[in-house]
Parts: C-alpha cells; sequence; structure tokens
C-alpha cells in the first residue's frame, strides 16, 4: 500500500492533517499499445473530494494522451509510457487548480456546475465561494459530467442531514423500498420491545406539560410548609460567597497579584479607575513594589511612575533603594541613564533628586556626608542635574527632606565650594570683557595647587565667603593627604 502525503504539496507538515494517497503507476504493454495504468486513483479522488475522472482526464489533456476510465473496475488508464513523479507533479497542478481553496489553501471545496455553465465553488473551511477556471480543457468535461453528492465534503464530513437527503435522490425504487422497510422493522422491534428506536434522542415535552409540573411541585411544597429547595440548600450557606469590589478591595487583590506573580508582575497594570482616589503615599508604595519584582528597564519605570502620576516624587524611592554607604559615586554613575531620563528638563524633579540625596547623606546615611561635595560634582557632571538647578537648591534656606536644619546647612556648607564654582563658571560665560579683564578680576581667582597645573584647584575651607579658616582647612588636607580638585571629584 503507497504512503499517505500531503494534499497541498507546497505545506511541508507532517502534522497536516489532509492526506492522499501516493500516485502508484504501472506501465503495461508494448509499442504503440503501451499505456500507463494508475493503480489506486479512486482512492485519490475520494481523498480530494473529486471524481477519479477529473486527475485522469486533466492527465490526458496535459499530456496530450488518450484516457481510458472505467469506474466500475476501477481502472484508470493514460496512453503512453510515464512515470509515477512525473503524473504526481501533474496531478499537484490539478490540486491547485481545481480543488484548493484560493482563500485559505484548504482541499475542503465542493464544486458544481451552474445553469450557465460556471464551475462554482464554495469552501467549506472557511466559507470562501467563487468560480474554478472555466477555460481549461477539463472544465468542458466537468460541464458534462458535474460532480456527484458522494463527494462533497459537507457529506463525508457527516455534519449536515440534508446532503443525505441528495443522495437520496440517486437511490433506485428497490433500494429505497429496502431502506423503508429496514425502518419500519426497526420501529415495529423497539415497540414489542418497549424502547425507543431512536435511544440517542429522548423525547421532549411540551411547553404546557412542563409548566404542569411546575405548578405541581410548587403546590406540594406550599401544602406541606417545606421551603423551596434553593432556600435551604446547604448548612455552608452561612459563609459569605459576595466579592467585595471596593476600590481598596480591588487595589489589594491587584497588589496580590503582583507579589505573587514575581518576574511576571511587570505585565499586570493599574488602570486609572483602580487608584482613582488613591493618595501619592499609596501610589509611591505601589512604585516602589513594582520597582522590587522583578527586573526592569529604565524606560519601564519611568512610564509606571508617569502612570501612577509620581514621577517627580518616585526618584525619592530610588534614591533609597538603589543607594547605600558603600561607593556611592559609582552606583551613581551607574543608574546614570534611570536618573537622566527621571530628570531630563525637569527642575522638580532634579530639586526632589538633591532633596532625596539630603535625606541619604543626613539621615539614612550620615558616613556619606564627607561625600557631599563629590556626589553634587557627579550629579553635574554626568549631566542629571543642571546648574541653576544646583545654584538655587543652594540658596534654600530650609529643606522638608531632613528634619534638622543644623543638618540641612552643614550639607549646604559641605556642597558650597562645588556651588561657588559653578557660579564662578556661569559668571565667567556670561562676562562679555576682554582676556585681561578677566585675569585682573580677584573674585573669580582660584587657588592654586603646590605644583603648578593648567586645571585650578580648590581647597575645601579656603574658599571666598565659606566659614572656617586656612589653618583647619590645611589640618584637614595634611589627613586626606591631598588637596581636594573640583575636576578630580
Amino acid at each position: 500500500m503507497a504512503g499517505l502525503i500531503n494534499i497541498n504539496s507546497n505545506t511541508d507538515d507532517a502534522f497536516y492533517r489532509y492526506k492522499m494517497p501516493k500516485l502508484i503507476a504501472k506501465v503495461e504493454g508494448k509499442g504503440n499499445g503501451i499505456k500507463t495504468v494508475i493503480a489506486n486513483m479512486s482512492d485519490i479522488g475520494k481523498a480530494l473530494g473529486r471524481p477519479p475522472s477529473y486527475p485522469t482526464k486533466w492527465f490526458g489533456c496535459e499530456l496530450g494522451s488518450q484516457t481510458h476510465m472505467d469506474a466500475k473496475h476501477e481502472k484508470y488508464i493514460v496512453n503512453g509510457k510515464y512515470d509515477a513523479k512525473e503524473l504526481q507533479d501533474l496531478l499537484d497542478k490539478f490540486i491547485k487548480k481545481y480543488v484548493l481553496c484560493p482563500s485559505c489553501d484548504n482541499p475542503e471545496t465542493d464544486v458544481r456546475v451552474s445553469k450557465k455553465g460556471d464551475l462554482k465553488a464554495k469552501c467549506v473551511a472557511c466559507g470562501w465561494s467563487g468560480e474554478f477556471d472555466g477555460n481549461h480543457n477539463l472544465a468542458n468535461y466537468i460541464r458534462k459530467n458535474p460532480p456527484g453528492a458522494e463527494y462533497a465534503h459537507s457529506l463525508r464530513h457527516g455534519d449536515k442531514d440534508g446532503e443525505k437527503k441528495k443522495l437520496r435522490k440517486d437511490e433506485t425504487d428497490a433500494e429505497k423500498a429496502d431502506r423503508r422497510a429496514a425502518k419500519k422493522a426497526a420501529k415495529q422491534l423497539a415497540a414489542q420491545n418497549g424502547v425507543s428506536p431512536r435511544p440517542d434522542r429522548k423525547d421532549k415535552e411540551s411547553k404546557s406539560d412542563k409548566k404542569e409540573k411546575k405548578s405541581k411541585r410548587k403546590k406540594k411544597e406550599k401544602d406541606s410548609g417545606d421551603e423551596p429547595e434553593e432556600v435551604h440548600a446547604s448548612e455552608d450557606d452561612d459563609e459569605d460567597w459576595t466579592v467585595d469590589t471596593s476600590a481598596e478591595a480591588v487595589r489589594q487583590r491587584l497588589e496580590d497579584l503582583r507579589v505573587d506573580m514575581g518576574e511576571g508582575a511587570k505585565n499586570l497594570t493599574y488602570t486609572e479607575a483602580d487608584f482613582f482616589d488613591m493618595g501619592e503615599k499609596e501610589r509611591l508604595e505601589l512604585f516602589n513594589t513594582f520597582m522590587k519584582n522583578g527586573a526592569h528597564t529604565d524606560k519601564e519605570l519611568l512610564e509606571e511612575a508617569e502612570r501612577l502620576d509620581v514621577k517627580v516624587k518616585s526618584l525619592a524611592v530610588i534614591v533609597e533603594a538603589k543607594f547605600s554607604d558603600v561607593n556611592i559615586l559609582a552606583q551613581i554613575k551607574k543608574q546614570k541613564t534611570m536618573l537622566q531620563r527621571f530628570c531630563y528638563e525637569d527642575p522638580k524633579a532634579q530639586m526632589c533628586l538633591l532633596g532625596s540625596t539630603e535625606r541619604l547623606v543626613g539621615v539614612t546615611y550620615p558616613s556619606l556626608m564627607s561625600k557631599v561635595p563629590h556626589i553634587i560634582k557627579t550629579y553635574y557632571d554626568e549631566d542629571i542635574v543642571d546648574e541653576e538647578v544646583l545654584i538655587a537648591w543652594g540658596k534654600q534656606n530650609s529643606s522638608k527632606y531632613v528634619s534638622s536644619q543644623d543638618t540641612f546647612k552643614q550639607i549646604i556648607k559641605l556642597a558650597q565650594p562645588v556651588l561657588d564654582w559653578l557660579a564662578t563658571a556661569e559668571s565667567d560665560s556670561d562676562d562679555d570683557g576682554s582676556g585681561d579683564d578677566d585675569e585682573d578680576d580677584d573674585s573669580v581667582t582660584i587657588e592654586q595647587s603646590k605644583s603648578p597645573a593648567p586645571t585650578p584647584k580648590v581647597a575645601y575651607g579656603m574658599q571666598r565667603g565659606m566659614p572656617g579658616n586656612t589653618a583647619q582647612a590645611t589640618k584637614d588636607d595634611d589627613e586626606d593627604d591631598d588637596d581636594l580638585d573640583i575636576d578630580d571629584i
């Protein structure tokens, strides 16, 4: 027996559901009487849903050979010598032209000949309807020999009783009489045994019978004083099966889902209605949970903060979560891209970042207090905070980010050399005077280091307008064993 191949030759899927037998060709005879017999053309026709005579006639048209077809004995012959591969290629062309649906490429098409002689086709799979090629020589043969109902796909799949009626039109009188006699005998036998001849079909009650039964049941329950069945269903009915749909309950359920989902929580979002009445503190907590659960990109964090409407205040959460007292400058540079996204052209966000840094060094990690000038300079060098915002921050008299104003003043005092340097650089860039005037201006002089170098240096505690004295600064320099250079910070 020949192996099965895909009907659509363009499909290589081994699990393709539409299969047909591989064509088997046998060459018989010699000389002028040589012929090719297609041994399994009947099986191929059944698989394609077409009469076997159609593809056989197609071979004759394409090869210019005579064909002989005997449906009763299932013999289909093409005059001449042809191998199976050549005929299989021609069969693929027939399938593409007269079997496959032009819309879905499935071979579930039914063909019929209209009164005008058009080859009407309809796809059972996708519902496409149209016409097949009516100009080919095979089309004339199909018009003269339209396909019978036994080749309809809907009938072969057994999904329409209407198609069975079409088959009955082709029955002979003797076949029809035999079928009716068998049906009558089955009914009589069922009546004698007291069973239904069609046990798969239950007798349908009329609406009046159903109403009568329902009214009797209600009357019986009323007379006995029993409650309806649905009232005393189970003792467990005391349990509350309702779902709390309040805004707070919905938020809590969503939050629990986020925690349980972990990495997959990034795909779970809150709608605007979920946090419409939520306070800013609650939204910041949601952002903090989102940031901790799973690895998120900088862009995803920014989008979440904007959606929760906490883009500015979320920087306080980020600083608290991302920074520690170990190598703070390296941590800032590592988070540079994220901080730039949140602070880009947003003075309020930059102020919040500076305020969060106040809390970091003044409350959370007091050991970082000495790193304040380095931190501020890194914010400026990495284009995270603009110099105008830094200067405005240094002019504040108080802060809401640290509880003690003395702590805030100490932070500003430590950052003052960098702020003065920025103010000086800004005034230099705005100065329209000549280079000689700049050299004579003592107000912008920066103290040079012991070894001459082109890069200006400044010793903290010795800047103009900053509290402290030279001796104290020298003492600190001796302890640190080097000067603090603005460009080296």
